[in-house]
C-alpha cells in the first residue's frame, strides 16, 4: 500500500518525451500507482489506451498541484479543473514504455491467485 511517505507500487515512465514532462513538472518520472494491472481509458487522441492510475492519495498537495498545472498547460485546460478531476476520479498514466514495480506483499500475492 502506498502512503505519502512510502511508495510501494510504482510506475517509471521511460518514453523520452513523457519522462521529460514528469521530471520537469515534479522532479521524477517514478510515480505511485493504485494497481500493477493497467485498465482501459479514453485519452485525448487515444481511445481505449492501457493506463495505470496515479495514486493521488500517496502524493503531496504540492505535487498534485504541480501535476495539475503541467497537465493543464500541456492540454490547454484550467489547472484548477485538472486538480479537481484528479481528486474526484484520479489521473491516468499511459502504460506504454513504462516499468511497474511493487514491494507490497498483498499486491504480489494477489498476482498468484
Amino acid at each position: 500500500m502506498n502512503t505519502i511517505n512510502t511508495w510501494q507500487t510504482t510506475v517509471t515512465i521511460n518514453d523520452p518525451a513523457r519522462k521529460q514532462f514528469w521530471e520537469s513538472t515534479i522532479g521524477t518520472s517514478t510515480l505511485p500507482i493504485k494497481s500493477i494491472m493497467p485498465i482501459f481509458c479514453n485519452l485525448p487522441g487515444k481511445t481505449r489506451a492501457y493506463v495505470y492510475m496515479l495514486d493521488v492519495q500517496a502524493i503531496s498537495d504540492e505535487m498534485r498541484s504541480k501535476i495539475a498545472a503541467g497537465i493543464g498547460q500541456q492540454f490547454g485546460v484550467d489547472p484548477a479543473t485538472v486538480e479537481s478531476e484528479m481528486i474526484m476520479t484520479g489521473a491516468p498514466i499511459l502504460a506504454e514504455d513504462c516499468i511497474v514495480q511493487s514491494s507490497d506483499p498483498a499486491t504480489l500475492m494477489s498476482m498468484l491467485i
